[in-house]
């Protein structure tokens, strides 16, 4: 250290007082070393020991995190007692990065910003990776330092370095064919891991604190490294707020050693990550079953697509090799798509540690497996790592699609299966040919159009999501045409989990509602309206819930059930077109979401649904009846229901005796069914979930079964889906047939449909 010649005399004595021991009142420890000091001097220096000091006025020894060298901690000791800077020329770079990690801990500016002005003169590419391991603190070393390391990465990265820069290998599934930004992409990255390395962080800060715990009665320490050292830990003068804060809880074990070594940790393996269709969250996908399949297959696609086109053969197995895996990996996708979504905006919402791309390298397209490979420079929490992305695209090819559509039909019987009864002689059909919609899809709205004027009919499917994707396409089936053609999209947006219902004027045209539903991050109460060209909005519902059931009776549109947030709902309402304005009306017994509602006999029938988000599905119905205006939870078959005959107001009073004094339930429990009504003595309910299956193939007569049985529990029909179905639309096609549209198999969403027949 050299000594300015202006320095005063008293502080050239007091410093000699400290090193011969004199009238000395504290003792610091750094990693076993022992430093006398006083008390007074130290507090007026170090805002940091003005703040220990306070808190423990009677405190004799404290021990400094383990990050700091006790040589270090001696020249900023050095430099407390007589203001000296060291010499340029003195002292090593590593060491000088030390010291400037002292000196952001003792929180000393000038000797903070004396020492990153000597560090950054004197950077080299040989050295600078390990001048960045020492810094701890992020200021404006650390922007210098990195700013220099991506101006020279080439050059660095060439050097055969003691000291390199980790390399994260990540194998990232493409799930839409516009492909992110390179700089969003590595934004999503960066977020990903810099959440995974906290986790980390704290994982390793438990069990050293729950180590540290048990030998606590052993230390004569006023201040542990594990202990008040994680509340004494500071932060450097320019740096990222958030990062301080993590650093004050964290402790040392959030500084660069720990962080690196966990990053080194990460490194370690090649990590698969989902990228969702809207480029807004990554799901990692890595500990799947089904994951080396899944990237095998798709570096297999990669490497045919970039052969050309004299191995076509091989690009086709490879795609219909991969086309198998996917129904697995997209089922897991849904699974956890919201999750990874609440993630996302909580690690950017919370930045727990800072992380940023500083450089985006190289497009480098003949690494690894032929695949486009995206090299990026990211910073992550305290340190500088590379992340090597192989982007494996998804995308469905629209000729391979047709291509597993004829493997598909070939191994059939028939080109569309259709129910089947086996205790119906009389049933026909079997094997009706239904063309396949445009687009598989769950939870969608699919009505029946009937337009008077035209003295026809039409079948509109529209919204729902395929592979958890929502969708707001529309589809419309014409009888003359025989074929599925595009319809308008709706106009606010994409919408699932909704259903809809068409109310006929008196005019004779057809107008469809489509209530409710999600748009795949939240419940929505928006009504649109379709007037037959064009999709319109509509009066909103009066609560925003998804999962609703919605149904037309005598002109009116009503909406039962549905979830919001987590918890299902027994609201209900109702609307007449004419006034433009949702009514309350009495609420459901019991909470109902994906229940499913029908028109039969002029009342309302709703059969199962969910209780709660993960709750068990329902086996129970009610009923409402207009002329009593109330729901009855424990319904009773009375001849109206049961189509025995007609019966006018006055034959319909609250005390008529039913038929069966017991309340009539469900074969089983399910929902994501769906329910339309063909007459009097024909009320169909198919397909569905039990909760324990993901998809049935069961059906159930509810009005057949009530009629021709006393029991409380109605009894199973013999008929059948020949594909499971949830999510599934059923439209009536005429007096005596239905048709089962798309929903989930509980493997793949379903394009398909299936007729069932009754003569």
């Amino acid at each position: 250290m050299s000594e300015p010649s202006g320095i005063p005399d008293h502080l050239a004595k007091l410093a000699k007082l400290r090193e011969e021991g004199m009238f000395c009142d504290l003792q610091i420890s750094v990693h076993g070393r022992r430093f006398l000091a006083h008390k007074c001097v130290l507090a007026a220096a170090s805002p940091h020991f003005m703040r220990l000091l306070t808190e423990e006025p009677n405190c004799g020894h404290f021990n400094l995190p383990r990050h700091l060298t006790p040589d270090a901690f001696s020249h900023a000791l050095h430099f407390v007692y007589t203001g000296c800077l060291p010499d340029p020329g003195s002292m090593e770079p590593l060491a000088l990065a030390q010291l400037h990690s002292a000196a952001c801990y003792l929180r000393l500016p000038v000797l903070v910003k004396y020492c990153a002005q000597t560090l950054l003169a004197g950077l080299k590419p040989r050295n600078v990776l390990e001048l960045r391991s020492q810094v701890t603190d992020f200021d404006s070393l650390v922007d210098g330092i990195d700013n220099y390391i991506v101006q020279h990465l080439a050059e660095i990265v060439d050097l055969d370095l003691d000291c390199p820069l980790p390399k994260i290998k990540v194998d990232l599934l493409v799930g839409s064919t516009e492909t992110a930004s390179s700089a969003a992409i590595g934004d999503l990255l960066c977020d990903w891991f810099a959440g995974t390395l906290h986790r980390l962080i704290l994982d390793c800060r438990d069990r050293h604190r729950r180590t540290s715990d048990s030998d606590s009665s052993d230390s004569d320490t006023d201040l542990s490294d594990n202990g008040d050292a994680d509340r004494n830990t500071v932060t450097g003068s320019g740096g990222a707020k958030e990062y301080g804060e993590a650093v004050a809880t964290l402790g040392d074990f959030c500084q660069t050693a720990t962080a690196q070594r966990l990053l080194a940790h990460i490194a370690g393996q090649v990590h698969l990550l989902y990228l969702t269709s809207d480029g807004s969250a990554v799901i990692d996908c890595e500990q799947q079953q089904f994951a080396t399949a899944v990237v095998a297959a798709a570096a297999a696609v990669a490497l045919s697509d970039s052969s050309g086109p004299e191995d076509a053969a091989a690009a086709d197995d490879a795609k219909l090799e991969l086309a198998s895996h996917l129904p697995q990996l997209r089922d897991y996708i849904d699974s956890r798509r919201m999750h990874a979504k609440i993630m996302s905006n909580n690690q950017r919402s919370s930045r727990q540690l800072p992380s940023r791309v500083l450089s985006i390298i190289d497009q480098q397209p003949q690494q690894r497996a032929g695949a486009s490979c995206l090299l990026l420079l990211a910073r992550l929490g305290p340190s500088l790592c590379l992340m090597s992305v192989r982007q494996l695209p998804l995308a469905e090819d629209p000729l391979l699609r047709e291509q597993c559509r004829v493997r598909r039909r070939s191994s059939a019987q028939s080109s569309v299966v259709s129910f089947h009864s086996d205790n119906s002689a009389s049933t026909s059909g079997h094997g009706d040919h239904f063309p396949y919609m445009l687009s598989p899809r769950a939870s969608f709205g699919a009505v029946r159009l009937d337009d008077k004027s035209e003295g026809g009919f039409k079948l509109l499917v529209a919204g729902g999501y395929n592979r958890g994707q929502c969708l707001r396409s529309c589809e419309i089936y014409c009888p003359d045409s025989g074929a599925w053609r595009p319809g308008p999209e709706l106009a606010g947006g994409p919408r699932s989990r909704f259903s809809a219902a068409a109310v006929v004027g008196r005019t004779g045209a057809c107008r469809v509602f489509a209530c409710g539903g999600s748009d795949g991050v939240s419940e929505l109460a928006t009504v649109e309206e379709f007037d037959g060209n064009h999709w319109l909005p509509g009066p909103p519902m009066s609560r925003a819930r998804s999962g609703c059931a919605v149904a037309e009776l005598n002109g009116a549109v009503f909406a039962v059930g549905g979830r919001y947030g987590a918890a299902s709902v027994r609201y209900a309402e109702w609307l007449d077109p004419r006034v433009g304005r949702w009514q309350a009306m009495p609420g459901l017994s019991e909470p109902r979401n994906e229940c499913c509602m029908a028109a039969h006999q002029g009342q309302l029938w709703v059969a199962g649904g969910s209780d709660g988000w993960s709750g068990g599905c329902l086996a129970s119905l009610e009923v409402w009846d207009p002329r009593v205006n109330r729901w009855d939870a424990n319904p009773v078959t009375s001849d109206l229901m049961l189509g025995r005959g007609s019966s006018s107001d006055d034959d319909f009073v609250d005390d008529a005796e039913p038929t069966q004094s017991q309340p009539l339930s469900l074969a089983c429990p399910r929902r994501g069914a769906a329910m339309a009504s063909l007459g009097p003595g024909d009320l169909w309910l198919v397909g569905g979930s039990d909760g324990h299956q993901p998809a049935l193939v069961g059906c159930e007569n509810l009005a057949a079964s009530a009629k021709a049985t006393s029991a409380s529990c109605l009894s199973a029909s013999s008929a059948q889906l020949a594909v499971p179905r949830a999510g599934l639309g059923l439209v009536a096609l005429g007096a005596d047939s239905l048709l089962a549209l798309g929903g989930f198999s509980g493997r793949v969403f379903l394009d398909s449909a299936e007729v069932l027949r009754l003569i």
